[in-house]
């Protein structure tokens, strides 16, 4: 797959409703393909904005002090929390096919943790085992975890860019493997999870 291939379906800005957008958009092309095979890249994430203002994309999470980790990690937690809820909102048959990828954020921040807390709600832990990549990379600072099989790395030529570039890669992936083994969208993603399980890149 390339990024010619992809449509864009939400192209925001901090000034709107981000989350409810991503909502509806998620929700309308899930609703539109009526169970077909519809792959989703999420080019988002909860880490962007500093609490005290200012852009950090691309900042160390290590360096910053230890509320504003809190507030990071926190708006990140939700943000997933949202996209799982606009997924869990959809009937069964709808969501069958659907497979999201969504980038990891770029502030070298462990969310292993995150991931781990997000599972603990069930309609959660289903959802990502069978709708969700969250894509990172070893080619820039990606936020990170290694030690799951719901998130992989992934060091495509545009990766070192963010993962916002990585994590349409990972889903060009998947698209080839339902292309070339005539599979399904969940059995691709099944099989990406497999090897990530022995090898987190």
């Amino acid at each position: 797959g390339t990024f010619d291939e992809c449509r864009d379906i939400y192209n925001g800005n901090a000034s709107e409703n981000v989350f409810h957008k991503i909502v509806v958009s998620i929700l309308s092309e899930a609703n539109q393909n009526n169970g077909g095979t519809t792959l989703i890249n999420l080019s988002t994430y909860g880490t962007s904005w500093h609490p005290a203002g200012g852009y950090v994309n691309g900042s160390n999470f290590n360096n910053f002090a230890a509320d504003v980790k809190t507030r990071l990690k926190n708006a990140w937690y939700i943000f997933m929390k949202v996209t799982l809820n606009a997924i869990a909102a959809l009937p069964p048959e709808k969501r069958d096919n659907l497979v999201l990828t969504v980038c990891a954020g770029n502030n070298n921040m462990p969310i292993c943790d995150l991931i781990d807390k997000l599972r603990l709600t069930s309609k959660y832990a289903e959802i990502l085992k069978n709708n969700i990549l969250i894509v990172s990379t070893t080619s820039m600072q990606g936020n990170n975890c290694n030690t799951d099989s719901d998130a992989a790395n992934n060091n495509n030529a545009e990766a070192n860019q963010g993962t916002s570039l990585a994590s349409p890669g990972a889903l060009a992936v998947i698209q080839k493997i339902i292309c070339t083994k005539n599979i399904s969208a969940h059995d691709a993603l099944r099989a990406v999870k497999l090897a990530v399980e022995f090898n987190p890149n």
